[in-house]
């Protein structure tokens, strides 16, 4: 990895770090393959509140919005939220 102006960078941050053994099995082309052209890869979205299912939910980048996610992953905002 290259960091600003050349010099070498440093990964610190947990979320980075736990991708890197999948992206090593499976290679750079299919990580690049996943979310959408200028945002590839995953994300893990932590969702807590008054949903259904809080949880970390590790989604595609550019493929779901905000609606989805609380509706379809976390089961909406009814009856026994929160």
């Amino acid at each position: 990895m290259v960091g600003l102006y050349g010099g070498p960078t440093v990964i610190n941050n947990v979320e980075t770090l736990a991708t890197v053994p999948t992206i090593v099995e499976k290679g750079g082309a299919w990580f690049a393959s996943t979310g959408v052209k200028g945002s590839t890869g995953s994300r893990i979205f932590a969702v807590s509140g008054h949903v259904n299912r809080p949880g970390l939910y590790e989604l595609e980048m550019g493929k779901v919005t905000l609606r989805e996610l609380i509706e379809e992953h976390c089961g909406g905002c009814g009856a026994g939220a929160g």
